[in-house]
């Protein structure tokens, strides 16, 4: 016995030497005496990682025979070990259900752009008040609420567009709490406990409403129908790297000063599986197809580097917190724009050139353009719309440019037709959202995007907006 033992399992030399092992830990597991039967029969050493109650903490323990009536027990702390396999494994498993989550949204919004476009189409020979046109009104509701669905999956999966402005935090929780108070049962009640003094930060305006929503959704859904509270806390908290050792989020968070969201419940509470798992996508306690939204939550949140932290134990409600970085420098909130004068007018009679390798959706597209008075040529990937460009190049006013596409594909396609003219108006299409095209495009011009599915109206007002450009702004796409 050495002094390694004597510390891990406090209690001093003199006092285990020659005593019975049941009299210093008479709560030994079954497993460690069969070991020692074995190896004591067989002379056979063995060797085995577990995670001991006893000495709280993760060991590596050898078991070996030094003499035929002896057997000795060698104890090796591996709790940091664990605990870094256990990151990175998670690190693993979050990186393929990312991929995973985002290849599924990129397709399904590609399906659902045809489905919202030929909606629409439908609907454009439909009385307003006939029975067909109100069943095409549900599609396309039901279409939309599946869009947001696959935005949510592309938020976790790390490939969504995030617009970060700074943000008066304490003013945008209460104004989305306000609109979710409404829907509460009466015996349940949301409480604020807002620090006053919290900094101005900068976040996606969007996602950080997104991100309450969730964490309260949660929370209402842990008290079901029986009466209980929920707290909304803000404030700011200084983190150590030990405190950020053990948190899920981003991947190398710096130690130093966080503001914080947390979301506090009276709900039945979670036990350690139900904690383990609970960012998983559609992992859920509820019932089978929920779960996405704190999947979503934690998408966020390392979409904006921050961590977060869960405190739960069953019948003793949930408390999750969210941290976000401090600003280095303080932030002013912007001004508020002040609205156009006058609306610029839409060029008729232009020619546009679809590019997208789904017939389908080239066919709502060019349905659409042409029913708003524009010409339209097609091209099925970037090899025929560099060809078609090359032939029409005098005729046509802009692209719609998709962006994944066999033979040659969106990226590919643009840097040639830049290269043939340079600055061309270019639309960018995608299933996945505008932070690919930031990614792909980065310091090349590139004059709007658009993310699948989107309805004919937006996809009109993204046309408008490359055929009569704004002067440029901060807060404008690449320009080169």
């Amino acid at each position: 016995m050495n002094p390694a033992f004597e510390e891990l399992a406090g209690l001093p030399r003199a006092t285990i030497l020659g005593r019975p092992v049941t009299e210093h830990f008479p709560q030994r597991n079954a497993w460690w005496m069969e070991v020692v039967d074995r190896v004591m029969q067989t002379g056979v050493s063995e060797r085995m990682e577990r995670d001991s109650t006893r000495f709280h903490r993760y060991l590596d323990f050898i078991f070996y025979r030094p003499f035929p009536t002896q057997v000795a027990i060698l104890f090796t702390d591996v709790t940091e070990r664990q605990r870094l396999r256990q990151q990175l494994q998670e690190a693993q498993k979050m990186e393929s259900l990312g991929l995973l989550a985002g290849g599924i949204a990129h397709d399904f919004n590609n399906l659902l752009m045809i489905i919202l476009g030929n909606t629409e189409l439908a609907r454009f020979n439909m009385t307003p008040d006939s029975e067909t046109t109100r069943a095409l009104y549900e599609i396309q509701r039901a279409t939309l609420r599946a869009a947001e669905l696959s935005k949510q999956m592309l938020v976790y999966a790390g490939r969504s567009f995030i617009n970060p402005k700074p943000l008066a935090l304490n003013t945008v929780i209460e104004e989305t709490l306000t609109l979710i108070e409404s829907s509460l049962p009466a015996r349940q009640g949301i409480h604020r406990r807002f620090d006053p003094l919290l900094p101005v930060i900068a976040m996606d305006e969007g996602q950080t409403r997104q991100l309450v929503v969730n964490l309260v959704t949660n929370a209402v859904e842990a008290l079901g129908d029986s009466p209980g509270d929920i707290t909304v806390t803000t404030g700011v908290a200084s983190l150590t790297a030990a405190g950020l050792a053990n948190l899920q989020g981003d991947e190398a968070p710096q130690p130093g000063d966080y503001l914080y969201v947390e979301v506090t419940d009276s709900g039945s509470g979670m036990d350690p599986e139900t904690r383990r798992r609970m960012f998983d996508p559609f992992f859920s306690t509820k019932f089978t197809g929920r779960g996405l939204g704190l999947a979503a939550v934690l998408g966020i949140i390392r979409g904006h580097h921050g961590v977060v932290k869960v405190r739960s134990a069953k019948g003793h409600g949930a408390t999750i917190t969210v941290y976000l970085p401090c600003p280095a420098a303080p932030l002013g909130l912007p001004e508020l724009p002040c609205p156009s004068a006058t609306e610029p007018s839409r060029p008729a009679g232009l020619t546009l050139l679809v590019t997208d390798d789904d017939p389908d959706a080239r066919f709502v597209m060019c349905r659409h353009l042409t029913h708003a008075g524009y010409h339209t040529l097609e091209a099925a990937d970037g090899r025929e719309a560099v060809q078609v460009f090359t032939q029409h190049r005098q005729e046509i006013a802009a692209i719609l440019l998709d962006l994944k596409m066999p033979n040659m594909n969106g990226e590919e396609a643009f840097a040639e037709i830049q290269r043939l003219a340079p600055n061309f108006p270019i639309l960018l299409v995608s299933g996945y959202s505008e932070d690919e095209a930031n990614r792909l495009f980065a310091g090349r011009p590139w004059s709007g995007f658009l993310q699948k599915p989107f309805t004919s109206a937006e996809m009109l007002d993204q046309v408008r907006a490359i055929l009569n450009p704004s002067p440029p702004t901060s807060a404008s796409h690449p320009t080169g």
